[in-house]
């Protein structure tokens, strides 16, 4: 009879390495029956019984039945679990927005400078030519910038009109409360951001032709009216890429000023009564805020229009073309994929955070910089997540705004205008004493009444009597000394070589 102790046995000799014979052998010395001690061997080594070919396609036809099932299943998650979905999503009652209207303030048209600048296109005669010649004197012919200048006799009054004004409102802060899409992309109320660049070269070449005639005051003046007419455009209600338009004329108007500062019939006087004029410029914090608000008047009216089936207004949210439009307006109408209201909040609360950090200094635009929301990419799993059109949407439009960005301008422009005036009050020293001043404070109080502050360092523009040079310590706030370049605003420590 086979024992457990007889199979526990011949299976230790097994894994010895001893054979089957010398096994059987050393069992029989021992008493053991051949037919049992084959029996025991044949219970170790006997091979598993085979399945029958019924139950190997019980099987696959199991495996087949679940893969199906599958299938359907994830056919039927992908069509109808956003549905499902919407019995548990549910959008914010409100949003807290208060702070970022717009009180409506309606300027007569005949008050308002918005429309004076949208008759300067059809005036405007633009030479690129004849505009090279105000930076490279080899291109410079006299005879046909006269004849230029002729040709802009009516853009010049136009421009000076412009400056009797003393409001720029875009039409759409007229009555933002019953404001409409269409008002947002109606070209025939947009200015045109290269014709008024264009207009500032050519009131620089006006001024140039004026310093080549030795009226090198009448030509300081000039220079400058790119400076006051971007400034109205930034001052009081522009959308923001009129903002940013404004911003650039006054960086023209100012680098342009100060490449006059070479002229030799300047007088002192003149120069120092400019600088208290320029003075008005660095207050720019009103147009910022309005433009952003405006930004978010446009994003919660586009939001509103793409729910009642505006395919324009999906488009400009979603960035789609036309023919996506149409499958794209079911998806945002849908309650778990797009909220309205929850979008809206993150917008309200972005752009509030947003007006805050125009009343911060510019030496925290490093901080701002770096709480800028990212982006928010789109994926297959965020089918899952509630609002998960409106966190990409959001987070797209905040992008674009970057907020570090507008506020690092903003800061510029008023870096330009304090450098600007020290140079007027230099140029101005040296008109009366023929030295260069061995420290900015020279120039107190008879020239400036306190030296000009660099706003990235809350401390007076830094000036280099031996390289002759004015430089701001910048964004990243790290004195080099200076920084080489031929374009300011790219470089480390904005420097402003001095040319006179």
């Amino acid at each position: 009879m086979v024992t457990p102790e007889l199979i526990a046995f011949i299976k230790q000799q097994l894994q010895q390495g001893v054979s089957l014979t010398d096994i059987t052998n050393a069992l029989v010395t021992k008493g053991w029956k051949v037919e049992i001690i084959q029996e025991a061997i044949n219970s170790l080594t006997s091979p598993p019984i085979p399945q029958s070919p019924t139950k190997k396609r019980h099987i696959l036809r199991n495996i087949f039945l679940t893969i199906g099932i599958l299938v359907v299943f994830l056919f039927l998650i992908n069509f109808s679990l956003p549905y499902i979905l919407n019995f548990f999503a549910k959008d914010s009652v409100s949003v807290q927005d208060q702070d970022l209207q717009i009180n409506s303030r309606l300027i007569p048209q005949d008050q308002n400078a918005f429309y004076d600048v949208l008759k300067i296109k059809p005036l405007l005669f633009y030479s690129q030519d004849v505009i090279d010649g105000v930076k490279d004197p080899s291109k410079w012919n006299d005879s046909i910038v006269q004849d230029t200048i002729s040709k802009n006799s009516q853009t010049f009054t136009l421009v000076d009109t412009i400056l009797q004004k003393s409001k720029y409102q875009n039409p759409i802060f007229a009555d933002p409360v019953n404001v409409t899409l269409s008002a947002w992309t109606d070209s025939t109320q947009k200015i045109d951001p290269f014709v008024l660049l264009k207009t500032a070269r050519t009131i620089e070449l006006y001024a140039q032709q004026l310093h080549r005639q030795e009226k090198d005051n009448e030509a300081i003046v000039e220079s400058l009216k790119s400076v006051a007419l971007g400034h109205l455009i930034n001052g009081y209600q522009p959308i923001l890429v009129e903002y940013l338009v404004g911003i650039a004329l006054k960086q023209s108007g100012l680098e342009a000023s100060q490449r006059l500062l070479v002229g030799q019939k300047l007088t002192s006087d003149h120069l120092i009564s400019q600088i208290s004029n320029l003075e008005k410029y660095k207050n720019n914090s009103e147009g910022l805020t309005t433009s952003l608000r405006g930004e978010y008047l446009f994003a919660t009216v586009a939001i509103d229009s793409a729910l009642k089936g505006n395919d324009a207004a999906v488009a400009s949210l979603m960035g789609s073309s036309d023919k996506d439009n149409a499958s794209k307006s079911i998806n945002i109408k849908n309650n778990h994929l797009f909220q309205p209201n929850k979008t809206k909040v993150i917008l309200a609360q972005y752009y509030l955070k947003s007006l805050s950090d125009i009343q911060q200094s510019c030496s925290m635009i490093t901080e701002v910089k770096s709480s800028q929301p990212q982006k928010v990419k789109p994926s297959p799993l965020m089918i899952f997540t509630q609002n998960s059109i409106g966190l990409v949407l959001s987070g797209a439009m905040i992008n674009s705004i970057d907020m570090g960005k507008q506020l690092e301008k903003r800061c510029n422009d008023i870096l330009l205008v304090s450098v600007t005036q020290t140079m007027f009050a230099l140029k101005a020293y040296i008109i009366d004493t023929s030295n260069y001043p061995q420290s900015l404070n020279e120039l107190v109080p008879k020239y400036l009444p306190s030296v000009p502050e660099d706003p990235y360092a809350g401390k007076p523009i830094q000036y280099n009597t031996e390289k002759k040079i004015l430089y701001s310590i910048g964004v990243g706030r790290t004195d080099q000394g200076g920084s080489e370049g031929e374009d300011w605003t790219k470089m480390t420590n904005p420097t402003f070589r001095i040319l006179f």
